[in-house]
């Protein structure tokens, strides 16, 4: 819970939090310099972390929930 929990955080933070200082920078100084260059970074890298640490998550509670797990791949062609 407390992961699923870090990771809409994580999201979040990205999303909103470096979206209007990025969204500010830009208003103020355009998009061609560095400082809007980092905050855009920022919020991508956290949006993906976020995301990442959701499937993590997800992938635990799957293996701790499970006891077996069966994946079947066919070479089946539909014509």
């Amino acid at each position: 819970m407390i992961l699923f929990l870090i990771s809409g955080i994580t999201f979040v933070s990205g999303a909103l939090g470096f979206e209007m200082l990025g969204g500010r920078q830009a208003e103020l100084y355009g998009r061609n310099n560095i400082l809007y260059a980092l905050f855009y970074t920022c919020e991508e890298s956290l949006e993906m972390i976020g995301i990442a640490i959701f499937i993590y998550t997800l992938l635990t509670y799957i293996i701790n929930q499970s006891k077996v797990i069966v994946i079947t791949i066919t070479n089946k062609c539909i014509e």
